[in-house]
């Protein structure tokens, strides 16, 4: 998905856009490389332990394999150990593995026959069993838990990535690429929008949530109507495609806590784990009534007061003059 987008925006724009875009490339690629720097490391080091898991495994295979055709001899040579030497460096290379196996170890006496200056040595047998039981306890277990412990690190890296591919500006992104279809359902509050203003609103939307969104506005919810969203809800679709709930507002009603944000703290308890409510409010009544000479810092307090009324369940309204809009920007 994101692969795909990235090569969707790397074609898009002609060759003069490309010189105002390097900077931006410049830095996703940089942001890119630091923070999947570590999901890299764990993927690199759950592939050289296995790859030295596998090495081993396969020296290990490659001499049983041979041993069945050829025969291994085992004996030694030494300018300066003696056999008692040899048979205390034995005891601790080869000692869990003699102990695992329940294969004593040569003692001074029977090394002393093995050397290659008294005859051939020995069939190499039991020598091929220490040293695999060895490797097996000091090369492949630990290798196979660090390649474990390193691939499982990598596996929830992956599924907690730091950048924030799942907020409203990449999930669009996704959307756009992809063709997944967003069904943005309309709820307004007290207000019944004119014909430009749902046509305002779609086109807003779709450049909110992606080109694919769909808005599906309800009928007019009277105030109080709080109490009637779990029946209301519950007759919504909920196959397939992505759905956001959106309350509608005019900027010409006086937010109040009691009916407004009641009504949005109740919608979020239906809204899909993750999206919460997009709030609108509408600033196209407020033109009609006012005009466009309006007093800017009238206009200010109006915003700030629905600002201030929805801050206290943490939600952002988003004012739009729908009337107005067009898919070349928004207000607010």
């Amino acid at each position: 998905g994101l692969a795909k987008v990235f090569r969707r925006w790397q074609s898009m724009g002609s060759a003069g856009s490309a010189a105002h875009r390097a900077p931006a490339l410049e830095r996703f690629v940089a942001d890119w490389a630091r923070e999947a720097a570590p999901l890299h490391r764990a993927r690199v080091a759950a592939w050289l332990h296995g790859a030295a898991l596998a090495l081993a495994a396969g020296v290990l295979a490659s001499m049983y394999l041979r041993g069945l055709a050829f025969e291994y001899r085992a004996g030694w040579e030494s300018t300066f150990l003696s056999p008692e030497s040899v048979h205390t460096l034995l005891g601790w290379v080869l000692g869990p593995a003699s102990a695992l196996t329940g294969l004593a170890l040569p003692g001074a006496t029977e090394l002393e026959s093995l050397r290659f200056s008294n005859g051939g040595g020995e069939n190499a047998a039991r020598w091929i069993h220490w040293h695999a039981v060895t490797i097996a306890l000091f090369v492949l277990l630990p290798r196979g838990v660090l390649a474990v412990v390193a691939a499982l690190r990598a596996r929830q890296l992956e599924r907690r990535f730091p950048l924030a591919l799942t907020d409203p500006y990449h999930a669009r992104l996704v959307r756009d690429a992809t063709g997944g279809l967003v069904v943005a359902h309309v709820l307004p509050y007290s207000y019944r929008a004119s014909d430009a203003a749902r046509a305002g609103l779609q086109r807003w939307l779709r450049e909110r949530l992606g080109a694919s969104t769909h808005a599906a506005v309800m009928d007019t919810l009277s105030a109080g109507a709080e109490d009637q969203l779990p029946a209301l809800l519950g007759q919504l679709p909920t196959q397939a495609p992505d759905h956001r709930l959106v309350a509608l507002f005019a900027l010409t009603a006086t937010p109040e806590r009691e009916t407004h944000v009641a009504f949005v703290d109740a919608l979020a308890r239906y809204a899909a784990p993750g999206t919460g409510v997009l709030v609108v409010i509408d600033e196209s009544t407020w033109r009609e009534r006012f005009g466009t000479d309006t007093s800017g810092a009238r206009l200010a307090q109006r915003h700030d007061a629905w600002r201030r009324a929805l801050q206290t369940i943490a939600a952002e309204p988003q004012f739009v003059d729908l009337a107005a809009f067009t898919a070349a920007g928004a207000a607010g």
